[in-house]
């Protein structure tokens, strides 16, 4: 009997209430036990982004892979693995160089479909950085019109809403005084942490209450 181990990976809150992470681990068991491998480990990263290869779990997915506790990795499709395509690749490079199988959900990774598995992991990568950019102009346009999603709040501003529920940014003026003061402590030192600590001997405090780093 084949030793196979699973991975799924879900970046937000939302597909977490979903459950979408219960929903590929039942397919990935469910083709397992059609196939008759027996699952050594799950490999769960829990509201993590594929945007990155620093996640807990595939970390761990990938030390393990040189221990040769199991030989066959499932994942639900490519993009669970990774968006990145060279980052896909660098996963799965690590993996074949261990002598292991990837298989995304029914399909394995062989050289016949590999060139299909790449062509989604860059349609998928297209798709991200479309909807990033679209995010992005959007946003851009907004703020060029004056109007602004909430944020945290710029030290020496404050927002209201205006009738169409947009955020303007406005100065406060208690605040700005201090801005005012940590521009010319800076001119004359030219260090910030000089500026923190002319602040504290002048007891000046931020937002919070707290000392200046």
């Amino acid at each position: 009997m084949r030793r196979g181990s699973l991975y799924a990976r879900v970046s937000s809150t939302r597909q977490r209430e979903q459950e979408t992470i219960n929903s590929q681990i039942s397919a990935l068991k469910e083709i397992c036990k059609r196939n008759k491998v027996k699952i050594i480990r799950e490999y769960i990263d829990n509201g993590w982004s594929a945007g990155s290869l620093a996640r807990p779990q595939l970390d761990k997915l990938r030390d393990d892979a040189k221990g040769g506790i199991w030989d066959v990795l499932y994942v639900y499709s490519a993009d669970r693995l990774a968006r990145d395509h060279i980052d896909q690749g660098i996963v799965l490079r690590e993996l074949k160089k261990e002598n292991i199988q990837v298989i995304f959900k029914d399909r394995p990774l062989t050289e016949e479909n590999k060139l299909l598995t790449d062509i989604e992991s860059l349609l998928a990568e297209y798709e991200k950085r479309q909807f990033v950019e679209r995010v992005r102009r959007g946003k851009l346009h907004k703020m060029r019109e004056g109007k602004f999603f909430r944020c945290p709040t710029p030290f020496g501003y404050k927002f209201i809403k205006n009738r169409e529920g947009y955020w303007r940014l406005v100065i406060n003026p208690k605040e700005a005084k201090t801005v005012r003061l940590i521009f010319e402590l800076y001119l004359k030192y030219q260090s910030n942490s000089r500026v923190a600590k002319e602040l504290f001997k002048m007891g000046v405090r931020n937002r919070t209450g707290r000392l200046w780093s």
